[in-house]
């Protein structure tokens, strides 16, 4: 039986929520680190690692933070 996937994935230095707060976008696979924002590349959303702040919409965030 497959394991259930984590919550939880690492990208780069930040741990953050597994699925894009827009379209529920896996960013195990659609997420990538550019600068200090993590982009979801389905549909271009972004966010600062700072805060999880989205750049793209005034309504959404992203839990993140940084592991080391």
């Amino acid at each position: 039986e497959p394991e259930e996937p984590s919550e939880e994935i690492t990208i780069g230095d930040f741990r953050l929520e597994r699925y894009c707060p827009h379209r529920k976008a896996d960013l195990s696979v659609f997420g990538h680190l550019d600068g200090d924002e993590i982009v979801c590349t389905l549909h271009g959303w972004r966010f600062r690692t700072a805060d999880g702040v989205c750049t793209t919409a005034t309504d959404r965030r992203l839990q993140i933070r940084r592991t080391r």
